[in-house]
């Protein structure tokens, strides 16, 4: 898609070119004058390009170490298709040279090709990469560089619940504090990442580097009892990072930014890439795991939390990928959490959430939404700010939207959701610049409301002073209760959806809501862009019928 070299989508694009000045609905405390995100910076180039150097063939039983010590810049290792290369190996940082190093599969031809997400059908042509013990299979020297692996498997031997794989790629470590220490230019292509289906992996890639990207990749069977778990998680590293058209099966959450102590500002995470992943949960993890009997029956269970979270991260783009499946388990059930926290007082002094874009994606069948914190309850001085929510599709969920502690610069534009429970939910602090346009939404059970105050405006104006309310349908609401410059059609019949039951989203040219955004553009999502964005992204569901892996 374009906006990937120009770092930025159509959507955003268009956005960017319109005269936000709407209306203010609501007596103002304050003047409104939210400041858009600022994207990301840098967006990585993952283009293949096969190295001109060596190659170094390592079949069925070589040592793939001392083939990592040999390699130089612009060679290529060779792993054998269908061999298991078992150990706890080692990235070592290359002193002198240029370009890149690359481990492939022999069989690299028959898999997908650069651009094409792999499945786990795929792994007979794959050489499988495997951690005998709890430590990752692949760690990185302070430093290492220039590493690529493609249409690699990376497992463990481990498969009961209770012995914890703790990762199976490490990059870069907890105590490094200055960019020179990363490990750095580091691509995933085309490679699949799994537990087994009982074990528990607390990790599938922690990345704790700079220049990382993973892409056309497949992470499954990642969890753990009574331990979060992720597909990727970074904490201690600066970025920028790429994660584009993956299939990312975790159990806690599925990406994390933050979650642990950062030692340097220079260290926190960001010019993020999320695009066009599909976030998915196993139904059957919320059910006990057999053959545990002699534990506790809270032990059971593996850690189920969100789909997405940013604790610490700056200057992120979220789009065009599908999250499904979240549910109350071990967290309150909100699929996307925006809420920073600062771990430590040292670290708290740099740790932000902001210039946050989530544009382009669906997320459906979780029990919430998106869970917005302004600051951390424990260290003040972390934040959230300049975040913005546009041309989302909300499916099937309770609470669509929370803010709560004081955020800054929040924008929810262009949204269409069909939850049951509340569209908008705050409390603590009150929140700052706050704009809620052009979507369409089901009142639900609450509508707007805020701790202890009343549905609607009674809520709108002591948690969001001087925010823009306008140009809304609202299924369901009483005008008395809200703002001005809103419409409330009764039910979904009267919002005028093209094909509702089928699941056809857009405005039908007859009705009212047509043309009619602060914007001129018809409100709720623009269905066309989003199924642009979103196409073929939810591939991989064909794979997990098959298998009997969905129930």
């Amino acid at each position: 898609m374009k906006w990937r070299q120009t770092g930025i989508s159509f959507f955003t694009f268009r956005m960017l070119l319109i005269t936000m000045a709407g209306t203010l609905s609501i007596s103002s405390l304050t003047t409104l004058a939210n400041v858009s995100p600022v994207l990301p910076k840098v967006f990585i180039d993952t283009t293949y390009s096969a190295p001109a150097g060596n190659t170094i063939p390592v079949n069925s039983g070589g040592n793939f170490q001392a083939a990592l010590n040999k390699a130089q810049p612009g060679d290529t290792i060779v792993l054998e298709a269908g061999a298991t290369y078992t150990g706890n190996f080692t990235l070592p940082n290359k002193t002198s040279g240029i370009g890149w190093i690359y481990i492939i599969s022999s069989e690299l031809d028959k898999l997908p090709g650069p651009g094409r997400r792999i499945n786990p059908k795929d792994a007979s042509n794959m050489p499988k990469i495997m951690s005998g013990n709890v430590n990752a299979a692949i760690k990185a020297d302070p430093g290492a560089h220039h590493f690529r692996f493609a249409g690699i498997e990376f497992t463990t031997t481990h498969a009961s619940p209770e012995v914890v794989t703790y990762s199976l790629i490490d990059l870069g470590y907890a105590g490094q504090a200055d960019i020179s220490e990363c490990a750095n230019h580091i691509t995933l292509d085309r490679c699949y990442l799994h537990g087994t289906q009982y074990g528990s992996m607390q990790r599938a890639l922690i990345a704790n580097s700079a220049t990382t990207a993973v892409i056309d990749s497949y992470f499954s069977e990642i969890k753990a009892l009574c331990l979060e778990a992720q597909c990727i998680l970074a904490y201690n590293g600066p970025g920028p990072f790429k994660i584009h058209n993956n299939y990312l099966e975790g159990a806690g959450e599925n990406v994390m930014f933050g979650g642990a102590a950062s030692n340097a500002a220079s260290m926190l995470p960001c010019d993020i890439e999320v695009t066009n992943n599909y976030f998915y949960k196993q139904k059957w993890w919320m059910n006990e795991v057999p053959r545990l009997e002699h534990l506790e029956p809270w032990q059971r269970r593996y850690c189920i939390k969100n789909l997405l979270e940013l604790k610490a991260a700056k200057r992120v783009m979220i789009s065009g990928n599908i999250f499904q499946n979240n549910w109350a388990q071990s967290q309150n059930g909100y699929a996307i959490l925006f809420t920073p926290r600062g771990q430590n007082p040292a670290c708290a002094q740099w740790i932000v959430v902001e210039d946050v874009t989530l544009e382009n994606n669906i997320i459906k069948e979780v029990d919430h939404g998106i869970n917005l914190l302004g600051t951390d309850d424990r260290f003040p001085m972390v934040h959230a700010k300049r975040i913005a929510m546009r041309n989302n599709l909300f499916l099937n969920l309770g609470n669509q939207l929370q803010v709560l502690s004081g955020a800054e610069d929040i924008t929810f534009d262009h949204n269409t959701a069909f939850q049951s429970q509340r569209m908008l939910v705050s409390g603590g602090a009150p929140s700052r610049d706050f704009v809620y346009t052009n979507n369409i939404s089901n009142i639900g059970n609450y509508g707007v409301i805020g701790t202890g105050k009343g549905q609607g405006t009674a809520t709108l104006s002591y948690y969001f002073p001087g925010c823009d309310f306008s140009k809304n349908v609202l299924i369901g609401g009483v005008s008395s209760t809200y703002p001005a410059n809103n419409y409330f059609p009764a039910n979904i019949s009267r919002a005028g959806f093209a094909d509702y039951a089928n699941g056809d989203y857009r405005l039908a040219a007859q009705s009212a809501y047509c043309k009619a955004g602060t914007d001129g553009a018809d409100i709720g999502v623009d269905m066309d862009v989003i199924d642009a964005a979103t196409n073929g992204v939810d591939g991989d569901r064909g794979f997990l019928k098959m298998n009997g892996l969905e129930p």
